[in-house]
């Protein structure tokens, strides 16, 4: 979810960030202690704007250890704030 965030918040304007709505993915066991690499590739956004889906990968030093898509979507930064805070 990170490397997605990371990938998109460049590109929004002042005031906006993203929220994780939906995340499906395949992972296999990695020792503990391996540094893990993410990548996020942006393969589309919805027509109304709001929704942006990418393909994640993970890899540690062995290869990969797991792949999927995840979905986030644009949203205020105050009102994900706000939710944050209310939990």
């Amino acid at each position: 979810e990170h490397a997605a965030m990371d990938c998109v918040q460049p590109d929004l304007p002042e005031g906006k960030g993203t929220v994780g709505v939906d995340i499906h993915s395949t992972t296999w066991p990695h020792p503990v202690g391996m540094t893990v690499r993410a990548t996020a590739t942006r393969t589309g956004v919805s027509e109304n704007g709001k929704l942006i889906t990418f393909r994640v990968e993970a890899s540690d030093d062995w290869g990969p250890i797991g792949e999927g898509t995840h979905t986030r979507a644009i949203m205020p930064t105050t009102a994900s704030c706000r939710s944050a805070t209310a939990s």
